[in-house]
């Protein structure tokens, strides 16, 4: 049985440790003792039978790329599902794929990020990040698997977007996608000039209390296992406490128990006040979100 109706993204967080410390991401060092992965193995046989429009591996808690078991985790992505599924990377691993044996799945979407045309630049997003090995990453695996390049636009970096944006294309012939940063550290900020299309005003302000209805059409897995209604939520503190994947062995019964955990989760949530990131994921991302590009971004500029 396919839940057809019930979820439409599974996202995915397959490991918490990353060679990158980049700016607002909680990652580990590779070699923190506390660094972990997630147990695809267990994963598979319960969300393999929804039937969602999308799969997001996604680097919110980590380089997923740097998961040991990454080849025959994307593998059994694209054995068993036909949506898009899209892999957040920094790049810097995209070597280390079995091109030959993932090439075949035109369904799966590289995300490599790259944050500004120099390395300095680059790297006010991207701590010890390596753009001369990204750039060489793209020209030798651009032809062999389905690459997007994204730039993360933030205070520090936006006025090199549309030169980052010339550069990709000379270089590779490929267009660059932007966004707006949803990291709001001390040092990124939200860019001066809004986006006209991704353009999250919400991001801008100093609170969002407002009620959000809660969607309840995600599931996000933590590394540890821990299931949510989205991202947010891995480092709100309530007192309900989210349900593992891997103490059920059947979809219909983690599923029934997921939707009675989230909307207690979310009410909880939404009680301590600033809904900022219920706004960004059941709102935003769900019906407002498109990339900019280089076209709308020059108007802005």
């Amino acid at each position: 049985m396919q839940y057809n109706k019930f979820v439409e993204f599974i996202e995915l967080s397959l490991n918490n440790s990353c060679q990158l410390q980049c700016q607002g991401c909680p990652s580990l060092n590779p070699g923190h003792k506390n660094k972990r992965e997630l147990d695809f193995s267990k994963v598979l046989p319960i969300i393999k039978d929804f039937n969602p429009k999308e799969v997001f591996v996604c680097g919110n808690d980590g380089e997923p790329l740097e998961h040991s078991d990454i080849n025959t985790i994307l593998e059994q992505l694209g054995e068993n599902f036909n949506q898009d599924i899209l892999i957040a990377t920094n790049g810097e691993n995209l070597m280390s794929l079995d091109v030959q044996r993932l090439s075949k799945y035109k369904n799966i979407v590289y995300q490599v990020a790259i944050d500004g045309p120099t390395q300095e630049i680059h790297e006010l997003t991207r701590n010890g990040g390596n753009l001369e090995l990204v750039f060489k990453n793209i020209t030798q695996l651009k032809d062999k698997l389905n690459i997007e390049l994204i730039f993360s636009r933030h205070k520090l970096n936006e006025e090199y977007a549309i030169k980052t944006a010339d550069l990709v294309r000379d270089k590779f012939g490929l267009d660059l996608l932007f966004r707006d940063t949803t990291l709001v550290t001390d040092r990124i900020r939200p860019p001066k000039k809004k986006s006209l299309r991704g353009n999250m005003d919400f991001l801008y302000k100093k609170d969002h209390s407002a009620p959000v209805k809660p969607w309840f059409k995600r599931i996000y897995i933590n590394s540890d296992g821990n299931c949510y209604p989205c991202v947010s939520f891995i480092y709100g503190k309530t007192k309900v406490e989210p349900i593992s994947i891997y103490s059920y062995n059947h979809t219909f019964e983690f599923f029934s128990d997921f939707i009675k955990f989230s909307k207690e989760f979310c009410r909880c949530f939404q009680a301590l006040g600033n809904t900022t990131q219920c706004k960004l994921n059941c709102d935003f991302y769900m019906n407002n979100f498109e990339y900019d590009n280089l076209e709308s971004i020059r108007k802005i500029s």
